[in-house]
């Protein structure tokens, strides 16, 4: 059996950091594919407020547990495009 955690939030309980429009969509959208698409697939898809940490380790927890040795990890980051002062490189802030 392969085990998988989607996790996308858009939505943030911190009033300073700002509504995203993609990472729900995204990690939804890569939750319905790889779930038709990988028989025995056993994948968790967690979103906006149920991505706690308390959730987030949970479904972590639950995927890792089964793998005795090594895990692969995706990572789709989004952030806010922001530049250094001084640096003349953009870097992206989460």
């Amino acid at each position: 059996m392969i085990r998988a955690a989607f996790i996308g939030v858009d939505r943030y309980s911190d009033p300073l950091i700002g509504d995203l429009n993609g990472a729900v969509r995204d990690a939804t959208a890569l939750w319905a594919i790889l779930s038709d698409s990988i028989d025995g697939l056993s994948a968790a898809l967690i979103t906006n407020s149920a991505a706690s940490l308390a959730g987030i380790e949970a479904a972590l927890d639950a995927t890792l547990a089964w793998i005795p040795t090594a895990a692969r990890w995706a990572n789709a980051g989004y952030g806010l495009a922001d530049r250094i002062e001084g640096a003349g490189a953009a870097h992206w802030a989460p």
